[in-house]
């Protein structure tokens, strides 16, 4: 007696966005933790020297909240493109796709997380041109009549400015650090809802 083959069923479009958007999830996690501990350890040395930033942090927690965000928003786009696009403008939540109010906030936060590391990187990178600049004028003759025109009142502006300066980053980065502490709140609640949903699966 010949015994029948099981055939398993076709995955569907359904199952197969519920197993990447699994595997989309557990990819943000890991690079959001990855955001708070590079953003934290930059914003932990910015405070004693403000100028002079720990580059490599910067860069790290830009790349991993990039990273964090498309994973994210994959998780949600994946199934029906045009249908969560319309959502996500107004946080409107579908009972016919099984993701969250709260993850559109939690991406919205990432994505100006995003903007802002972006922002102190370019921050940062004027003004190591201008101190590079003014290190070139220095060392020009002082009869130079660069170092004697309008460049050098430009610089002189800057340098008059600095403690302002140091004091406009701080605040940037503080500004950022709060984002990070509301984000890990909303945080909080999705992964607890999507455990939930994890569960019922």
């Amino acid at each position: 007696m010949k015994t029948k083959k099981t055939v398993s069923p076709p995955i569907g479009p359904i199952n197969s966005y519920v197993t990447n958007r699994l595997y989309n999830l557990r990819m943000r996690d890991i690079y959001y933790s990855e955001v708070e501990t590079q953003f934290t350890s930059f914003n932990t040395a910015l405070q004693s020297d403000p100028l002079s930033p720990d580059f490599v942090c910067l860069y790290n927690a830009c790349d991993a909240v990039d990273t964090a965000y498309r994973y994210a928003k994959q998780a949600i786009f994946g199934l029906s493109p045009q249908k969560v696009r319309h959502a996500a403008e107004g946080l409107e939540q579908d009972a016919t796709l099984p993701f969250l109010q709260e993850e559109f906030l939690f991406i919205h936060l990432l994505e100006e997380l995003h903007s802002s590391c972006r922002y102190l990187i370019n921050r940062f990178v004027t003004i190591k041109s201008f101190l590079q600049y003014r290190t070139y004028i220095d060392s020009l003759p002082k009869n130079k009549e660069t170092r004697n025109g309008f460049i050098t009142k430009i610089l002189s502006f800057v340098e008059e400015n600095r403690k302002a300066e140091e004091n406009e980053i701080k605040h940037l980065a503080d500004l950022a650090m709060k984002r990070i502490q509301l984000a890990n709140r909303i945080f909080a609640i999705v992964r607890s809802m999507e455990n939930l949903q994890k569960d019922a699966l």
